[in-house]
Protein backbone atom coordinates (compact mmCIF):
# COMPACT_ATOMS: atom_id res chain seq x y z
CA UNK A 1 0.00 0.00 0.00
CA UNK A 2 1.25 3.32 -0.76
CA UNK A 3 2.00 5.47 1.85
CA UNK A 4 0.69 8.76 2.70
CA UNK A 5 3.58 11.71 2.82
CA UNK A 6 2.24 14.01 5.19
CA UNK A 7 4.36 17.35 6.55
CA UNK A 8 6.79 16.72 8.31
CA UNK A 9 4.49 17.92 11.45
CA UNK A 10 1.91 15.71 10.39
CA UNK A 11 4.25 12.44 10.07
CA UNK A 12 5.80 13.53 13.93
CA UNK A 13 2.67 14.52 15.89
CA UNK A 14 1.34 10.71 16.01
CA UNK A 15 4.75 9.16 17.68
CA UNK A 16 4.67 12.18 19.78
CA UNK A 17 1.14 11.88 20.86
CA UNK A 18 2.08 8.15 21.51
CA UNK A 19 5.08 8.76 23.60
CA UNK A 20 2.97 11.81 25.58
CA UNK A 21 0.02 9.28 26.02
CA UNK A 22 2.54 7.15 27.18
CA UNK A 23 4.26 9.68 30.12
CA UNK A 24 0.76 10.38 30.92
CA UNK A 25 -0.43 7.08 31.65
CA UNK A 26 2.33 5.83 33.35
CA UNK A 27 3.52 8.82 35.50
CA UNK A 28 1.91 7.45 38.51
CA UNK A 29 4.19 4.86 38.73
CA UNK A 30 7.11 7.47 39.64
CA UNK A 31 5.28 7.63 42.68
CA UNK A 32 5.31 4.26 43.99
CA UNK A 33 7.75 1.80 45.14
CA UNK A 34 9.13 -1.40 44.24
CA UNK A 35 6.28 -4.21 44.52
CA UNK A 36 6.86 -7.32 46.80
CA UNK A 37 6.66 -9.66 42.91
CA UNK A 38 10.10 -10.46 42.35
CA UNK A 39 11.52 -6.86 42.62
CA UNK A 40 13.54 -8.26 45.79
CA UNK A 41 14.72 -10.86 44.06
CA UNK A 42 15.94 -8.99 40.48
CA UNK A 43 16.80 -5.61 42.32
CA UNK A 44 16.49 -4.40 45.90
CA UNK A 45 17.92 -7.41 47.60
CA UNK A 46 20.20 -8.51 43.93
CA UNK A 47 23.85 -7.62 45.03
CA UNK A 48 24.86 -7.51 41.36
CA UNK A 49 22.50 -4.95 40.41
CA UNK A 50 23.20 -3.44 43.50
CA UNK A 51 26.76 -2.95 43.40
CA UNK A 52 27.49 -3.52 39.41
CA UNK A 53 30.97 -4.02 38.38
CA UNK A 54 32.23 -5.80 34.92
CA UNK A 55 32.08 -9.04 37.03
CA UNK A 56 28.80 -9.09 37.83
CA UNK A 57 27.43 -7.64 34.35
CA UNK A 58 29.59 -10.20 32.64
CA UNK A 59 27.89 -13.28 35.30
CA UNK A 60 24.48 -12.01 34.07
CA UNK A 61 25.52 -11.99 30.13
CA UNK A 62 26.24 -15.21 30.31
CA UNK A 63 24.40 -17.18 32.90
CA UNK A 64 21.15 -17.49 34.50
CA UNK A 65 20.32 -15.27 37.78
CA UNK A 66 17.02 -16.85 39.78
CA UNK A 67 16.46 -19.46 36.81
CA UNK A 68 16.02 -16.38 34.30
CA UNK A 69 18.19 -15.82 31.55
CA UNK A 70 16.67 -11.63 30.72
CA UNK A 71 20.48 -9.81 30.38
CA UNK A 72 19.36 -6.76 29.15
CA UNK A 73 16.95 -6.67 31.99
CA UNK A 74 19.56 -6.74 34.58
CA UNK A 75 21.87 -4.93 32.69
CA UNK A 76 19.31 -2.09 32.63
CA UNK A 77 18.34 -2.16 36.32
CA UNK A 78 22.59 -1.90 36.91
CA UNK A 79 22.62 0.96 35.11
CA UNK A 80 19.81 2.27 36.91
CA UNK A 81 21.33 1.56 40.27
CA UNK A 82 24.59 3.09 38.98
CA UNK A 83 22.03 6.36 37.59
CA UNK A 84 19.46 6.39 40.17
CA UNK A 85 20.96 5.75 43.22
CA UNK A 86 18.47 2.93 44.58
CA UNK A 87 15.67 5.51 44.20
CA UNK A 88 12.30 3.91 42.94
CA UNK A 89 10.95 6.49 40.63
CA UNK A 90 13.86 6.76 38.74
CA UNK A 91 13.92 2.99 37.61
CA UNK A 92 9.84 3.42 37.29
CA UNK A 93 10.98 6.22 34.84
CA UNK A 94 13.65 4.29 32.73
CA UNK A 95 10.47 1.81 32.18
CA UNK A 96 8.25 4.22 31.28
CA UNK A 97 10.54 5.79 28.40
CA UNK A 98 11.26 2.20 27.41
CA UNK A 99 7.70 1.75 27.12
CA UNK A 100 7.31 4.86 25.22
CA UNK A 101 10.12 4.27 22.88
CA UNK A 102 8.46 0.45 22.51
CA UNK A 103 5.57 2.47 21.70
CA UNK A 104 6.89 4.59 18.91
CA UNK A 105 8.64 2.06 17.25
CA UNK A 106 5.85 0.28 17.00
CA UNK A 107 4.23 2.89 15.07
CA UNK A 108 7.03 2.70 12.47
CA UNK A 109 7.29 -0.72 11.96
CA UNK A 110 3.30 -1.07 11.22
CA UNK A 111 3.31 2.67 9.10
CA UNK A 112 5.87 1.43 7.17
CA UNK A 113 3.95 -2.71 6.93
CA UNK A 114 0.67 -0.96 6.26
CA UNK A 115 1.38 2.51 5.24
CA UNK A 116 -1.73 3.92 7.33
CA UNK A 117 -0.89 6.17 10.76
CA UNK A 118 -4.06 5.36 11.92
CA UNK A 119 -3.50 1.52 12.13
CA UNK A 120 0.09 2.20 13.08
CA UNK A 121 -1.43 4.39 15.95
CA UNK A 122 -4.04 1.51 17.15
CA UNK A 123 -1.47 -0.52 17.21
CA UNK A 124 1.22 1.04 19.15
CA UNK A 125 -1.44 2.82 21.59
Amino acid sequence: MPMSHGSRAERSRAPLLLALLTLLIFAGSLKMGFVNWDDHLYVYENSLVLHPSWAGCWRLLTGFYEHFYIPLVFLSYCADSLVWQGKTWGFHLTNVLLHGASGVLVFFIFRRLFGSALVAFAAAA
